[in-house]
């Protein structure tokens, strides 16, 4: 099943069976995400919509992160929603102050490494998407 634009610009999940979804990038269970795309609002819509969506009691197979259940939707999308508060509540600062300052925020919510690139390579392209003309590149 094609969602259109999420994690990145097509992103998609293989429905096995009722009980297994095989959903890619849509969740990171318990893993920095990338989110250097900006398509962080159609993230969230497809996030809500699969979580009303599938059945709740099924296995959820992600490309980063061991198997889970519906639970990992709403971690998903309260990492999502951190990020995007992070970047703006750094609006002001340049560029290396601002990736500290979400890297910070990021491993309080998710105090380990695992893809910590990825979310600090995002950084950066979301402040543009954010406040293009307030972002500076010291």
């Amino acid at each position: 099943m094609d969602i259109g634009p999420a994690e990145s610009d097509h992103d998609s999940i293989w429905i096995l069976d009722n009980e297994h979804y095989f959903v890619g990038d849509i969740i990171y269970n318990h893993m920095h995400a990338y989110l250097a795309d900006g398509k962080y609002e159609q993230w969230l819509k497809n996030l809500e919509m699969l979580k009303n969506k599938l059945n709740k009691n099924a296995t959820f197979y992600m490309g980063h992160g061991e198997p889970g259940s519906i639970d990992l939707f709403d971690w998903q999308i309260s990492y999502i929603n951190t990020f995007i508060e992070a970047v703006k509540a750094a609006k002001d600062v340049d560029t290396e102050t601002r990736k500290q300052q979400v890297t910070e925020k990021m491993k309080g919510i998710l105090p380990n490494d695992n893809l910590l690139f990825l979310m600090q390579l995002s950084v950066e392209p979301v402040a543009k998407l954010i406040t293009p003309s307030s972002t500076s590149s010291a």
